[in-house]
Formats: C-alpha cells, sequence, structure tokens
C-alpha cells in the first residue's frame, strides 16, 4: 500500500472542521463564539465581588443599599450570563451532533469506495478503526469544544493578567513558570498515550471479531456442534490479556502526568499566597485587595492550566483527526478524468491479456500468466480443482481486484478506460456466499430504494427463480421482511429458498454478463446440471460464465476453460477436451466413477 504523507497542524485541522461545520450550519458558528465569551465572563464576577463587598463592609458606615446591589446585581448577572451560555449551549450540541453524524456517513461512504482488497487489508482496517475513533470517541468532537473552552480561556486569563499586572507584572512571569513545566509534563504524556493507543487498536479489532463470531446466530450451530466454546473464550481470553497489559502502559502514563500536575500545582499555591502574604504585611494592601488579587491569581493559574492542558489535548486529539483525514483521503491510484461512455458499448468481447495476479502480502501468485477471450453472448465453464484460481478469475474480471501484471480489455480497450462504478453494472453475480439483508423480499431482490423498484419486474424475476409458491403464501407478499434483525415479523428463509432469491437477484440487475460462481456447490450434481440449464434457458442473450468444480454441470458450454495452480491448462468444448484425453479428461473421468460408485452403493443399500 502507498502510504500517505499527511501532515497537518492543528489550526489547519481547526479551521478544516470549522469550514466544514460552518457549510453544514452556519449559525452554529457564531452560537460558539457567543457562548465562548459568555462563559469568560462570569468568573470574573466572583473575582470582583469580594473587593467591593469587603471594601464596603469595612467603612464606617456601612452603606446597606450598596451591599444589597453588589450581593443581588451580581447574583442575577451571574444567573443571566449562566442561563444565556447553557441555553446556547443547548442549541449547540445537536447541531454539532448532526456535523458528527455527516462524518460518520462519509467513513461509511469512504468503505463502500475502496476497493474489495482493501478491505482484506490490515493496514487499511486499522486507518478505518483510528477514523471511527477520531469520530466517535476522540479527535473531532472534542476539538471542536476544545476549541470553545480554548476562546473562553484565553478572553478570562487577558481579564485575569490585566487585574495582576496592577500588583505586580513579575508575578504573571512567575506564575507561567510552573504552568510551562506542567504543560511539557502533559505534552510527553500525551505523545505516549497515542502510541500505546495505536497499539491497541488492532487488539480491538480482534476482540471485536471474535464477539462477533461467538453472538452471531450464523455461528451458532458450529460453536456447539464442534465445541468451539472454550477454543473461542480462550482466544478471547488471550486478546483481553493483551489489551490489559497494554492498559497497564496507559495507565502508568497516567499516573505520572498527575504527579506531575499536582507537583506544578503546589509551586503555584507556594508562590501565591507567599507573596500576597508579604503585600499584606509589607505593602498595606487591604483585605478586599488580597481577596481580589488571589482570586484573580488562581482563576489565572486554573485557567492557563487549563489552556496549555487542553492545548496539549487538543494536540493529542489532532493526530486523531490526522488519522481521520488520512483516511478519507487514502487512494492508491491516480484520478482518471477522460473515463469513456460505457453505456455507448452493445458488444462486450472480453480478454485477458498475460494476467498474473497475487493476494496483497502474499509471495506465490494466484494467477499466472492468464491468456483468455470471452466473446459477446457465449456461454463459459471456468472448471477446476478448489484453490485452482477460478473465483480470483472472477475477482479480476469483474474489478473487485486489478491485476499485478498485464491487462484486460473490452472491445481492446482496457478496462480501466472506464469508471469503476460504470463498469461494475455489467455484471450480475451470484457469488457461493448467500448474503440476505434484513429488508424486505423486494429490497433483496432490487437491490436499491424503494421508490425506484420495479414490483412487477420483481415478482416476475421471483417466479423465473422458482419462489412463486413461497411468495404468494406470504401475507405481504414481496413486501415480508426477511430475517428479524430490525423487525420481529421478519422470516427466514431455507437454503435453497434463500439460493433461489439470490438467482432473482441476478435475474433483475438484466446486465450483459451473469456469472454463477459455484453457488449451487451445496446442490448434487445432477440438481446443479439442471439448475445451470434452467438459467441458461432465461440467459439466451447474455454472456454467462459458469464456475464450477463438476465437470457434468457445464457440458452445454460453449466453451470449457480448465484452471490448475493459477494458469488455464485447456480450453475448449466438452467433446474436445474429453478427446484430449489431458487434465480435463482425467477430472471427469474421476468425477463419472465416483458418482457411479456412489449410485452402486445406493442400489445395493
Amino acid at each position: 500500500m502507498k502510504k500517505e504523507k499527511h501532515k497537518f497542524t492543528l489550526i489547519k485541522n481547526i479551521f478544516r472542521i470549522y469550514k466544514d461545520l460552518f457549510k453544514i450550519d452556519k449559525l452554529v458558528v457564531f452560537i460558539i463564539i457567543l457562548q465562548s465569551i459568555l462563559y469568560a465572563v462570569s468568573p470574573f464576577i466572583m473575582v470582583l465581588l469580594p473587593k467591593y463587598l469587603l471594601d464596603e463592609l469595612s467603612l464606617e458606615s456601612i452603606r446597606i443599599w450598596v451591599v444589597i446591589l453588589l450581593v443581588v446585581g451580581s447574583a442575577i448577572l451571574n444567573l443571566v450570563l449562566n442561563g444565556i451560555a447553557n441555553y446556547l449551549d443547548l442549541e449547540s450540541f445537536p447541531r454539532i451532533e448532526r456535523y458528527i453524524n455527516r462524518k460518520r456517513i462519509q467513513t461509511r461512504r469512504k468503505i463502500c469506495d475502496l476497493d474489495q482488497e482493501d478491505l482484506e487489508n490490515p493496514e487499511i482496517l486499522d486507518m478505518h478503526s483510528k477514523a471511527n475513533q477520531a469520530i466517535n470517541n476522540y479527535g473531532i468532537m472534542n476539538l471542536i469544544y476544545n476549541s470553545i473552552n480554548q476562546l473562553t480561556n484565553l478572553v478570562t486569563l487577558l481579564g485575569c493578567i490585566s487585574i495582576i499586572f496592577t500588583l505586580n507584572p513579575i508575578v504573571v512571569i512567575a506564575l507561567i513558570i510552573p504552568i510551562l513545566l506542567g504543560f511539557l509534563n502533559e505534552y510527553i504524556w500525551s505523545k505516549n498515550h497515542k502510541k500505546q493507543q495505536d497499539k491497541l487498536h488492532p487488539i480491538w479489532r480482534r476482540l471485536l471479531y471474535l464477539t462477533d463470531i461467538i453472538i452471531r446466530f450464523q455461528y451458532g450451530k458450529d460453536i456447539r456442534l464442534f465445541g468451539m466454546r472454550k477454543w473461542l473464550i480462550k482466544k478471547y481470553d488471550d486478546s483481553s490479556m493483551e489489551e490489559y497489559r497494554n492498559l497497564k502502559g496507559l495507565w502508568r502514563n497516567n499516573l505520572r502526568n498527575n504527579l506531575g500536575a499536582n507537583l506544578a500545582q503546589l509551586i503555584t499555591s507556594i508562590i501565591v499566597y507567599g507573596y500576597l502574604t508579604y503585600s499584606v504585611i509589607n505593602k498595606g494592601i487591604s483585605i478586599g485587595d488580597y481577596l481580589m488579587y488571589s482570586s484573580a491569581i488562581f482563576t489565572f493559574v486554573d485557567r492557563s492550566t487549563w489552556f496549555l492542558d487542553a492545548f496539549n489535548y487538543m494536540l493529542n486529539n489532532n493526530r486523531y483527526v490526522d488519522d481521520y483525514f488520512k483516511f478519507m483521503e487514502y487512494t492508491k491510484e491516480i484520478k482518471q478524468t477522460d473515463f469513456r461512455d460505457i453505456s455507448e458499448i452493445k458488444k462486450f468481447n472480453i480478454e485477458f491479456k498475460n494476467v498474473s495476479f497475487k493476494y496483497p502480502n502474499q509471495e506465490n501468485y494466484a494467477l499466472k500468466n492468464v491468456n483468455l477471450k470471452i466473446k459477446n453472448n457465449e456461454k463459459l465453464a471456468i472448471v477446476g480443482f478448489n484453490g485452482a484460481g477460478k473465483s480470483t478469475f472472477i475477482k479480476l474480471l469483474t474489478r473487485l481486484y486489478e491485476p499485478t501484471s498485464g491487462e484486460i480489455l473490452i472491445n481492446n480497450i482496457n478496462i480501466n478506460s472506464y469508471k469503476k462504478e460504470d463498469y461494475y453494472k455489467l455484471f450480475s453475480v451470484v457469488f457461493q456466499d448467500i448474503n440476505l439483508y434484513a429488508f424486505s423480499i423486494k429490497e433483496n431482490v432490487a437491490m436499491e430504494s424503494k421508490e425506484n423498484i420495479d414490483e412487477n419486474r420483481v415478482y416476475d424475476c421471483l417466479v423465473k427463480a422458482g419462489l412463486k409458491d413461497k411468495v404468494d403464501t406470504l401475507q405481504n407478499g414481496i413486501n415480508t421482511s426477511l430475517l428479524k434483525n430490525l423487525d420481529d415479523h421478519g422470516i427466514d428463509l431455507s437454503g435453497g429458498e434463500a439460493q433461489k432469491l439470490i438467482f432473482a437477484r441476478a435475474i433483475y440487475k438484466d446486465a450483459p454478463f451473469a456469472i454463477f460462481d459455484e453457488p449451487t456447490s451445496a446442490l448434487d450434481a445432477l440438481a446443479e446440471y439442471n439448475l445451470y440449464n434452467q438459467f441458461n434457458n432465461i440467459l439466451k442473450e447474455k454472456t454467462a460464465i459458469y464456475i464450477s468444480h463438476r465437470l457434468s454441470s457445464t457440458r452445454f458450454c460453449d466453451k470449457i476453460v480448465m484452471f490448475s495452480e493459477g494458469s488455464v491448462v485447456e480450453e475448449g468444448t466438452h467433446d474436445e477436451l474429453i478427446l484430449n484425453k489431458k487434465e480435463y479428461f482425467n477430472m471427469f473421468s474421476l468425477q463419472a466413477n465416483y458418482y457411479m460408485d456412489r449410485e452402486g452403493d445406493e442400489n445395493e443399500k
């Protein structure tokens, strides 16, 4: 995988986030600014009130009305400021959450846009995990709220500095030194924290996968019948212990950080109380001034610490935001803009020219120097033993993977000359793994939004696939939900029914190519042969490709291609390959003898 050079500064990331936020909701940015100012002003009420109150109470003739005005006025002002700020907080939260949801949608869209082979790459999966962390736990949300707090802290600090300067400017400098030491301590902590978090991502992904296996219905039969419970729990326990060992490192890092912060706070307290006590004794400042300065100084210390801690925290969050942008902008190919229009093609002739392929992080080639032509409307069978490269060939043909070397052509033009999304529309593929979704039957067939579905076509396809009787018995017909994940009244189809629904999906798409990648491997040879013949009649005007390791099921095809160890070793009609008496003949004879032996055993019974 090509690694992206992606270094964003904190300010640049904040700007990007607020720019996006402004596009979605212009008002929220102004709400955030006003909210920050209000939160910044309110602490000064408690800084200034004690001074003026004590000064008034120290007079020989106390003015009660002034005391009442100071107390009541301060309380009302504080209530109003905090009330407005809290209201703005309630207004901004759902708006920011809406923005975060947009980011979640963008990551889901990005996953859908990635190549299939990327989804099997651990490095990409870790990038995705970190991007999710930037949205759900750290990163973007925290960067937004910390930037709000930083604006509040900054306004408060400026006010505190203006008060402390009237006492002695040197005090500000003396206070900054331990604060900077605390900041340095926090910075070291945040760097170590991110490194340890990165080590945890592969472990968390493994734990999520094991949890998914343990709780999902589809694995339940294997877990019970093969006695997998102890084995899986052991794997989960081992991963949990690995997580615990890494978390211990995080905890130790947090402990060191807390000790450093407490030490900085102790030094600050000694400086403040020492100097103020000296000023009362030697400079004659009043008790009211003492309270005002001590309050201003501790507010300054607190806000400075918060400011620097938050800044450090933002630097740490910024690393997660970098992870998010790194994932969102990940690409391994140069963007092409001058694509050809695939809709102009009426006849499709495919050619593999010297195509080789090996999976990521693998040394051996899954396909080696494959040369093959597929004519328009041809019925082609791809046969061979398990692991011969048949399914890999289909993945390359459908552009789920890109060749390691060589090229694939449509009418002598490289398939990369067409948009991948347009190219996908050429194929209706039925894979070995049957995937049904917890939506209605018609959505499972049409695979698009309800408003775009042609219900008459859906029903016709279900009839052709052999599901008429099943659908007609359902109260809601094609509107019946499948599975019970989202609908308590959803139904579960039998294995054969699910298989037929997948075939109906392939028919509905009405693509130029129909591909059947051993979807009938659970059927016996005769049932598979009959089913393939049935669909061959339905797909007369299509190019059809049948993948099978049962040679008797594909005798009707125009051409049969034999794969062995990733290479094409024979091609021709069934009769031609039998006459050649090579690998195809040997495999066919072996299977024929097997079925004859089985038939004899059945007769003896």
